[in-house]
């Protein structure tokens, strides 16, 4: 039996939201970062990172309050391919929204 209009709009609005929800977390991850490195980077340590120049002392890791492993900072392409994931998935339910009839509309919430 094939998928009919409403089922097919709630299913790439599921999509949708949950392409939004990876891209908070991704942002999210970002903000704590800046909010710290703003209000207090006297407090802040990156971990995990292999680099023989970079030698975080000691006296600087005990007095941290937040730390980032740096295996959790997204790149350039990560941050790209979940705003285009969250583009994609926006457009696809925008446009079944559109297609619905206006009857069907009624008891459904927009994108």
């Amino acid at each position: 039996m094939p998928e009919d209009s409403v089922q097919k709009y709630l299913r790439a609005k599921d999509e949708m939201d949950a392409a939004i929800s990876r891209l908070d977390t991704i942002t999210e991850t970002i903000e704590n970062v800046a909010t710290t490195l703003k209000n207090n980077p006297w407090k802040f340590v990156i971990t995990n990172i292999n680099s023989a120049r970079i030698q975080i002392p000691a006296t600087v890791v005990s007095r941290a309050t937040t730390f980032l492993d740096s295996k959790d900072w997204p790149t350039a392409e990560q941050i790209a391919e979940k705003l285009v994931s969250a583009h994609r998935a926006r457009y696809q339910a925008w446009n079944l929204w559109r297609a619905l009839p206006e009857s069907e509309k009624k008891n459904l919430t927009p994108p």
